[in-house]
């Protein structure tokens, strides 16, 4: 018999790389974009079995690697996503993603929805180099500014809920300013990898906190 299941919603973000590209990444009030998500695109199986000559391609030469041991100790790269879901008795969903982020989702009420922990920028983005300012300003650093904006749309009949992190500019920082040592201290309590588990406990001292391993090797409990 054919499947009868259908999605009912989506949830989905846009990365920091939005941000370069305007008309994709918009100012977090405009329309959201209508793109068909990769959960409601069609999945085409690639299930074919995999033989030595099929992993060589036609006319290869046989492989000193045959058992693929190479790919243990230079992996490919592992495409972004979430990897860990915590559904909350409240109807809120947790995700843990690649990006090292833990968002709380609320399906029902998209602008309740909420980065708890992540990097404030992207691994790529440099804060050492220090930006010449106006003549007489301190010296200081170039800190990015983004800011994180969730919106709702139907794609077809099924809602989306997405999330969008656009580039709002550049600040000049002092590296001694408070400020700056906030955004450090946030940006560096998160994980350095993917996160992989999440669990909701009992704290020592009543309440509850959220624990999260990653592929870090670390363990962390957030209130």
């Amino acid at each position: 018999r054919p499947a009868r299941g259908r999605v009912h919603q989506v949830l989905r973000c846009h990365g920091s790389a939005m941000a370069s590209q305007p008309e994709l990444a918009g100012d977090g009030g405009g329309d959201a974009d209508t793109s068909l998500p990769g959960a409601l695109q069609p999945q085409v199986s690639s299930m074919a079995p995999l033989t030595l000559d099929s992993a060589l391609g036609p006319g290869a030469a046989p492989s000193s690697d045959p058992l693929g041991l190479a790919r243990l100790t230079a992996p490919a790269p592992r495409a972004p996503g979430v990897r860990a879901l915590l559904p909350l008795p409240s109807g809120l969903l947790l995700t843990g993603s690649s990006d090292r982020g833990i968002r709380c989702w609320d399906g029902a009420r998209p602008e309740g929805c909420y980065l708890v922990a992540g990097p404030l920028w992207p691994g790529h983005v440099s804060l050492s180099e220090p930006t010449n300012g106006p003549p007489g300003a301190p010296p200081g650093l170039a800190v990015p500014q983004y800011r994180y904006s969730y919106s709702s749309s139907l794609v077809g009949e099924v809602p989306v809920v997405e999330e969008k992190c656009t580039l709002e500019g550049v600040a000049r920082m002092s590296e001694s300013s408070q400020e700056l040592r906030q955004k450090m201290r946030v940006h560096d309590q998160c994980h350095a990898d993917a996160l992989t588990h999440m669990v909701v406990a009992e704290g020592v001292a009543g309440g509850k906190i959220l624990i999260t391993a990653s592929r870090d090797g670390n363990v962390k409990a957030w209130k």
